[in-house]
């Protein structure tokens, strides 16, 4: 091709760069519009560390509860160890090494929660979208999808501790893979006259940014839709990709939760430390396991080997960032009068200890200014429930320092249920044994 002057070479080149821009822009908007929740659900295991499983329980979750009012329980490893291993101890399910990260239910206060139903007579069920590892910015972004389901939820139960506000091995908040794919279908990309040229161009490169560090799993991806909807037998593209998303045999490292290393049971780089130190601990370290027992000494130190990583030292970037996040929850659901719940979760002193003083008197002042001003307000949907330092939790409710045994987990959704059957049934029809609570487990320290 011959062009008459370098002018027009350039104008030429300039335009078809473009035109491929914006395909490339409709392209991945398309495809994020038509699965945007389960686009990741076919990633390598090589991603799993960046929780892809609650992208998959979001996508199933018009599916699985399309018939009745939901509660969804939102949080990291805290809430998915207690609410897992108490339906497991209550009903042999989930299988604890093969469904842990993708178990999406709570059927133990699903159950609870028939004595609440709506106007219509329905009964309440609980969608489990906790996911280890998680921020708080996180969890916001999973609140915002879920209530933009045709079927949203009619109540979040939060559960928060102080890693979720300051964690160490977790990406910048809004880095991580699970935030920038929330991010971006929530707010699409859009030349915006009221933002600077700089600003459209940011949000612009930040978009194809993402879209190539996917290029992987999405042309995987692709394929598996080509196959799923053309019946297309079995194919290699198809076996090689069976073959990467095979359950792996176990999915966290025992007594480190889902959020000590990757999802296959591979201690995290930072975490190598805390492996060496467990290993000369009285007992024995198992990794890619998962049980509902008490934990040796050798799981116990591990843990509290794995959480001053974790903790120290205290991230001032992410903290107020975390906090201005729990901040917007409360707001977004005041704003739709959604009932929220939040439940300042209970850990052992020996992993308290691990934070500094101050910090830790820091953490409850800030979360209780936040929390009273919203219990307070007239006709509040929200609830506090602060269980950091309540008694009826016991060493022995803990599997390690932080996660919870089904037996904790059972006690933590008795305790749960009265206050969230009171925010459901409104002033109307309030339980006794939602007001003997309400008076008991709502001090905020």
């Amino acid at each position: 091709m011959k062009f008459s002057s370098p002018v027009k070479a350039l104008k030429t080149v300039a335009g078809s760069f473009s035109f491929c821009l914006i395909l490339c822009f409709v392209g991945f908007e398309a495809f994020l519009d038509y699965c945007p929740s389960n686009a990741l659900q076919f990633l390598g295991p090589n991603q799993l560390k960046d929780r892809p499983p609650v992208l998959n329980k979001l996508g199933n979750y018009e599916k699985e509860h399309a018939l009745r009012p939901t509660v969804i329980l939102v949080g990291s490893s805290l809430a998915q160890y207690a609410s897992n291993l108490c339906d497991f101890g209550c009903y042999g399910a989930p299988d604890l090494n093969k469904e842990f990260a993708s178990y999406s239910r709570f059927r133990y206060l699903t159950d609870l929660l028939k004595g609440a139903e709506t106007a219509a007579g329905e009964h309440y069920e609980v969608a489990n979208l906790s996911n280890s590892g998680a921020m708080l910015s996180e969890d916001f972004l999973i609140i915002k999808e879920a209530c933009a389901k045709k079927n949203p939820p009619r109540a979040v139960v939060l559960e928060i501790g102080p890693r979720d506000f300051i964690d160490n091995m977790t990406p910048d908040p809004y880095r991580s893979r699970l935030s920038q794919v929330l991010a971006k279908h929530q707010e699409p990309f859009a030349w915006r006259l009221d933002r600077s040229v700089s600003d459209n161009v940011d949000i612009a490169a930040e978009k194809l940014s993402l879209f190539y560090s996917m290029r992987g799993e999405l042309h995987d991806c692709l394929i598996k839709i080509a196959c799923d909807n053309l019946h297309h037998p079995a194919s290699i593209y198809q076996a090689s990709l069976m073959a990467k998303l095979a359950p792996p045999s176990g999915l966290v490292a025992a007594g480190a939760g889902a959020a000590a290393g990757d999802n296959n049971g591979h201690a995290a780089p930072g975490n190598k430390a805390a492996a060496a130190d467990a290993s000369g601990a009285k007992g024995e370290m198992k990794f890619g396991h998962i049980d509902d027992a008490i934990g040796n000494e050798a799981m116990k130190e591990y843990s509290v080997n794995e959480y001053k990583g974790r903790y120290l030292p205290i991230n001032v970037k992410k903290w107020p960032v975390e906090v201005d996040c729990l901040k917007q929850i409360v707001a977004f659901c005041q704003a739709r009068h959604l009932p929220l719940v939040i439940v300042n979760m209970p850990l052992t002193q020996r992993n308290l200890d691990v934070l500094p003083a101050d910090f830790r008197q820091r953490y409850e002042n800030t979360v209780a200014a936040i929390c009273r001003p919203a219990v307070e307000a007239a006709g509040s949907c929200v609830s506090f429930i602060d269980l950091r330092h309540d008694n009826r939790f016991v060493v022995d409710d803990f599997r390690d320092t932080v996660h919870m045994r089904s037996v904790g987990g059972k006690k933590l959704a008795q305790i749960i249920a009265p206050a969230l059957i009171d925010k459901l049934q409104g002033d109307r029809q309030p339980t006794a044994g939602g007001a003997k609570f309400a008076a008991r487990s709502t001090h905020l320290n």
